[in-house]
């Protein structure tokens, strides 16, 4: 058998070390005010689920309260807006991640979802939807009368 050269299984590892050192230099750039945090708009993370009557949407927003929220439903589309903005603009900040600005989400609804029947709540930074699906798509329970 011939004697091949292996390459090491982790290929070279001076190219992995210079995109760590990349990404440290992108998020602590003095030329984004400290931090690369600061130049990007937030995401708020979304969990979507369903129970035998409603369909759930919850969006993490954490320190925003109900009048930071815009929501909509339009061809089955549920569009979730949210806004953070800087508390303070005086300060001079050598260091924030919190992150700011305007986020949308747009969120595909089933067809079974009934859009007369919305309800909305904001408890701990978490924003609930719940929207109740069509009568028509509901288990519907099936009581069993006695013969005697």
């Amino acid at each position: 058998m011939a004697n091949v050269a292996r390459q090491p299984r982790w290929g070279n590892l001076s190219k992995p070390l210079e995109e760590v050192e990349q990404l440290f230099d992108q998020f602590f750039n003095p030329q984004t005010g400290g931090s690369a945090f600061a130049a990007n708009p937030w995401r708020a993370p979304l969990s979507l689920w369903e129970d035998e009557t409603h369909f759930h949407v919850e969006m993490e927003a954490p320190g925003l309260k109900k009048d930071n929220f815009e929501l909509t439903v339009e061809k089955n589309v549920l569009h979730l807006v949210a806004e953070r903005k800087k508390t303070d603009e005086t300060r001079n900040y050598w260091h924030d991640e919190r992150r700011y600005g305007r986020v949308e989400r747009k969120v595909t609804l089933p067809e079974t979802v009934n859009a007369d029947d919305i309800q909305a709540e904001l408890i701990d930074g978490v924003l609930h939807v719940k929207l109740a699906k069509k009568p028509e798509v509901q288990p519907k329970r099936i009581v069993i009368n006695s013969g005697e």
